[in-house]
């Protein structure tokens, strides 16, 4: 039709000739259309369409993401230029850099199936009060980084910020939306009886984030159950492998310093804001969310109640580093809580709230 609506907006993002990524928004009437992938193989790009009302509305809210993200808008013609330019020439790798020599790459290794389940003492205590509805008890504990010190892959450290992630047989390890670089290996650890929390005792929680791309949490996990598979790409990942799953040990993480972590118990200090009552400020597990915004407790794809894990607050982030020294992103700077299916039905059914 004549009269249909038609709107075209590019970003690109390049650095160091390694990184060459577009954006493009095409709207034709209620039609948005979206491509997003490498500069030098734009016929490779993901796409993905919405159509409605609102296409415009969403095409600029995400047109707002991507300045933060390391994108600039281009001209048509401009695209065109950098696709030309880059037509014959051998394309830059992307996967990340090989870890330093002493700390070898390896194939992921077999470990022996660590039975970590509950002890008969072990029961979800009934909730009431200000902890109900993050279905936690009341006692937090801060996670203490420290040197890794020596390690051996036939008894790696189960509580680590970088070093060598312990996932599930078959699990891949997590990739960027954005950059297609593998996700940074941020914190891992086993649940205890002593943290008190609605996931089972003995699960194996990893939490992956891209070290480099600067972007807020999408709510994915409002709209459908795709984020449940494993190959699903995102800003971050949050793994929760239950008790007694075989384990694989990976190579080590190329970007985040490997550390220790040990965990501090603290009693929960509760006050109140104008939207209830919240938990103290800190990195922590368990305890009651510090909400600056009202409370938003999610619920998984499969209807289950999520249940609090852990939260990383903006104006004190954890001490997980990168090795190269750059700024280490995590969601944006945002207010951040981690929660996870208590059922649970997935491994992957964790999500974070970004406030």
């Amino acid at each position: 039709m004549a009269d249909e609506f038609h709107a075209l907006r590019i970003f690109r993002r390049r650095k160091d000739w390694t990184i060459d990524r577009f954006w493009r928004a095409e709207i034709r009437g209620d039609v948005l259309t979206i491509d997003e992938g490498d500069t030098w193989s734009p016929d490779t790009a993901k796409r993905r369409v919405h159509r409605g009302g609102d296409a415009f509305d969403v095409m600029i809210d995400e047109t707002l993401h991507l300045t933060n993200r390391g994108y600039a808008e281009i001209l048509p013609d401009d695209f065109e230029a950098a696709v030309r330019m880059w037509e014959g020439k051998e394309h830059p790798a992307t996967e990340p850099p090989p870890a330093p020599p002493d700390e070898e790459t390896m194939p992921p290794i077999p470990l022996p199936s660590a039975r970590r389940r509950p002890s008969k003492k072990s029961r979800r205590p009934k909730r009431s009060g200000p902890f109900a509805r993050s279905l936690t008890g009341p006692v937090i504990h801060l996670p203490v980084f420290g040197p890794a010190g020596k390690t051996s892959p036939s008894k790696p450290p189960r509580a680590t910020s970088g070093g060598r992630p312990i996932m599930a047989a078959g699990q891949p390890w997590p990739v960027c939306l954005y950059c297609e670089r593998r996700l940074g290996l941020y914190l891992q650890f086993d649940i205890e009886d002593r943290f008190d929390l609605a996931v089972a005792t003995g699960s194996h929680v990893l939490v992956f984030h891209c070290p480099t791309c600067e972007a807020v949490p999408l709510g994915f996990w409002r709209q459908g159950d795709e984020w449940l598979k494993p190959d699903y790409r995102a800003l971050y990942r949050i793994i929760v492998n239950p008790p007694g799953a075989r384990e694989l040990l990976h190579e080590i993480d190329p970007r985040i310093v490997a550390q220790k972590v040990t965990f501090a118990k603290r009693k929960e200090r509760v006050t109140k804001n104008l939207d209830g009552p919240v938990g103290v400020e800190e990195v922590k597990l368990g305890g009651l969310p510090h909400w600056v915004q009202p409370p938003e407790y999610p619920r998984c794809a499969c209807g289950t109640e999520m249940g609090f894990l852990m939260q990383v607050p903006s104006k004190k982030n954890a001490d997980w580093k990168q090795r190269q020294g750059d700024t280490l992103q995590w969601c944006g700077s945002l207010e951040t809580f981690v929660f996870a299916c208590t059922r649970p039905c997935s491994p992957y059914a964790a999500v974070i709230v970004g406030q």
